[in-house]
């Protein structure tokens, strides 16, 4: 791949570990307060969702052929209407880990405010997408011992819902035909879908990328970027990882969930490099640090 192609699938840059800790902290700090004075929170007196608030399950998370950016989509349980919502890296990120049951090493933002919630006494009684203006997305988080409906973004309450076992409700008027949505996470027309993880910026196999490197599609991961501890080891820029401690990689989410799943202080990548297999071994970052 010539140098223009390659650095056009790098935009996706991981978000400073310690600007995530701070996040995270402000955001549980807030919640105490809130929970403590019912400051940002309205006082409920409803007994559950409303007749127009549909429950919804997250069928998906993936990339937006247009923007380039991720979504989650929400279909209705008999997936028949849907709601497709624009989400940042992060959020997507953090979506993705629950929807396959994968923990990280250290609390996530959600994992934080979840234990805040349930230490206060409370849990979450539901979320609700409840409107959008601007093309800008709201929900409320309903809290069921203290009373209290928090203002959110549709994103965070997703996660929080999905880590503390909640339902998750749409506004009636806000779906689309589940049809007009894909299932499977598609490639933008300029930019497969990528994610960083312990340094190390990885893409999915487009079919163009997969004859270009005359290996299957779906055979592995193109390395588009890479720095660090993965570097120092050895994994280079163009390497196509195809394992992670022997478990098979065929899209960027595989890679990332093995990466975060794993424990040990040392990984191995099984990689291919031209037309040598290769495996290159590195040390955990010993913060725990994944991308977003």
């Amino acid at each position: 791949m010539d140098e223009c192609r390659l650095a056009s699938a790098t935009q996706r840059v991981s978000l400073d570990l310690m600007w995530c800790r701070y996040r995270a902290a402000v955001a549980a700090v807030a919640l105490v307060v809130m929970l403590s004075l019912g400051a940002g929170c309205t006082r409920r007196s409803d007994g559950g969702p409303s007749p127009d608030q549909v429950r919804v399950e997250v069928a998906n998370v993936g990339l937006d052929n247009d923007s380039g950016a991720h979504y989650v989509l929400l279909e209705d349980l008999v997936r028949r209407r849907a709601l497709q919502i624009l989400i940042g890296d992060e959020e997507a990120r953090t979506i993705m880990l629950e929807m396959h049951g994968i923990k990280p090493d250290r609390p996530l933002t959600h994992d934080l405010l979840r234990d805040v919630i349930e230490q206060t006494g409370n849990r979450v009684d539901r979320v609700v997408i409840t409107a959008v203006h601007n093309q800008i997305y709201y929900a409320d988080i309903y809290l069921d011992h203290a009373g209290l409906r928090l203002d959110s973004r549709p994103s965070d309450a997703i996660a929080l819902a999905m880590g503390m076992g909640a339902p998750i409700f749409v506004a009636n008027g806000l779906f689309q035909p589940a049809t007009t949505f894909q299932h499977e996470a598609p490639a933008s027309k300029n930019l497969p879908a990528t994610i960083t993880a312990q340094d190390i910026v990885v893409q999915d196999l487009s079919p163009s990328l997969a004859r270009y490197f005359g290996v299957e599609a779906q055979s592995g991961v193109l390395v588009a970027e890479v720095s660090g501890l993965a570097a120092r080891a050895g994994l280079m820029r163009g390497d196509i990882v195809t394992a992670v401690d022997k478990h098979p990689v065929h899209s960027a989410s595989d890679f990332v969930i093995a990466l975060v799943g794993f424990r040990d202080p040392y990984v191995s990548f099984s990689v291919t490099r031209g037309q040598q297999m290769r495996t290159v071994t590195i040390e955990r970052d010993k913060a725990g640090h994944t991308g977003h």
